[in-house]
């Protein structure tokens, strides 16, 4: 008969297994959401569309404020944990 310390550890590593095996794979650089329909790229207008939340993970906003409130906005693309990439006219 197995010891109870040979139980508990084959208990964890299958509850480990049951976890991983249900966790959403998670692929960088594909969006989690269909961001968008062909027929919603033909119909864009400048300015564009809300895009469904989540749809462009590594999507970032980037803004900056100066002491009386004026600010700046731009899009800026994740490129690592610590690092973001935007226009230069954005800094």
């Amino acid at each position: 008969m197995p010891s109870l310390h040979t139980t508990l550890i084959g208990l964890v590593f299958f509850c480990g297994v049951i976890i991983y095996a249900s966790a959403e794979e998670l692929e960088c650089g594909v969006p989690t959401v269909e961001p968008v329909t062909f027929r919603d790229l033909v119909a864009r207008v400048v300015g564009g569309d809300r895009a469904k939340p989540f749809s462009w993970p590594w999507q970032a906003l980037f803004s900056t404020f100066d002491a009386d409130g004026q600010g700046l906005m731009c899009g800026a693309t994740i490129i690592s944990r610590r690092w973001l990439i935007t226009a230069a006219h954005c800094t």
